[in-house]
């Protein structure tokens, strides 16, 4: 059976690594490889080192793409499963070795950065993960296997990357016994339907409360914990982080950003198209995000404009 190594991080990558070190059934991994994410609160460093300690799988820590070329072009695996890797992987410096990888949307749909994310933004009811041999271009390799999942509407990224990650540990355990005995086909993926994803960064969290409110609904869950947070600004310069909403059913007139009612902790705020939505959980700067919500509903709030500019009185 082919030797393999693990190129990967967070908790996804985390938890594929479990699997191949405890199924008996399943291939050690020859090697792990980590990129240096210390600056990342989502970084399981410390849990893959107790994985890998604990099966004698060798496990280095890179800083950058050369040093993983080097300690792959060491090890020599003849495929490289990737979860969780955020470089380009030079393909052509390892000519011998097969790389594949787990993408958290039913390819080619949303290829590139932040598939989740996208997907939840636009308001998809069903997402997907594909499992794809790795090609010369941004996630267009031949697929081995997609598997659909259903993410309610109250449902957020979290959910998503739960039901994602059990996608991924299934399409494993199914896959790569055959994958590894060179039984397995991949099927070329193809272009139609394609489509691709920009890298997000932090500001772009920024709530347009001119949006209907199922948008900003959709906006809000996409962002929430483990991500940073869709947000707006208050006056004094302090930021207001929106980790959870809920639809008004009522028609609401009101201007977008303005808040027009508050129900114990929860604040009604009015949205683009005659729409409200609920503000359920929140926090800014000088309060304790591990009860915002009954803290935020308790101020006098309003939110100035429909870029996100808040005051409070």
């Amino acid at each position: 059976m082919s030797r393999i190594a693990l190129m990967g991080s967070k908790a996804g990558g985390l938890a594929l690594c479990k699997l191949l070190c405890e199924q008996p059934d399943l291939p050690t991994p020859a090697l792990v490889l980590c990129p240096d994410d210390s600056a990342d609160a989502r970084s399981c460093w410390s849990e893959f080192e107790a994985a890998c300690a604990g099966h004698g799988v060798p496990l280095r820590r890179v800083g950058g793409t050369d040093e993983a070329v080097a300690e792959l072009a060491a090890a020599r695996p003849q495929i490289v499963l990737v979860h969780g890797w955020y470089r380009l992987i030079p393909l052509q410096r390892l000519p011998s070795t097969q790389f594949f990888g787990f993408h958290y949307s039913p390819l080619p749909a949303y290829r590139g950065n932040a598939p989740l994310v996208w997907q939840i933004l636009r308001g998809e009811r069903r997402l997907g993960i594909s499992f794809f041999r790795f090609g010369t271009g941004v996630d267009d390799g031949d697929i081995v296997e997609q598997r659909l999942f259903d993410l309610g509407s109250d449902e957020t990224v979290a959910d998503a990357l739960r039901h994602a990650e059990a996608a991924c540990l299934g399409i494993t355990r199914a896959c790569l016994p055959p994958l590894l005995a060179g039984t397995l086909r991949p099927t070329p993926q193809g272009a139609t339907g394609a489509s691709y994803c920009g890298l997000r960064i932090p500001e772009d969290g920024r709530i347009d409360w001119s949006q209907p409110a199922a948008r900003i609904h959709d906006f809000v869950r996409a962002q929430t914990r483990p991500y940073p947070g869709a947000f707006s600004d208050l006056a004094d310069g302090r930021r207001l982080r929106v980790w959870a909403t809920a639809l008004e059913p009522r028609r609401q007139y009101g201007t977008p950003g303005s808040v027009v009612g508050s129900d114990g902790p929860v604040v009604l705020v009015a949205c683009g198209g005659d729409s409200a939505i609920r503000i359920v959980a929140c926090s800014f700067d000088g309060f304790d995000e591990a009860a915002p919500a009954a803290q935020i509903g308790s101020l006098r709030l309003r939110l100035g404009d429909a870029h996100g500019v808040v005051s409070a009185r």
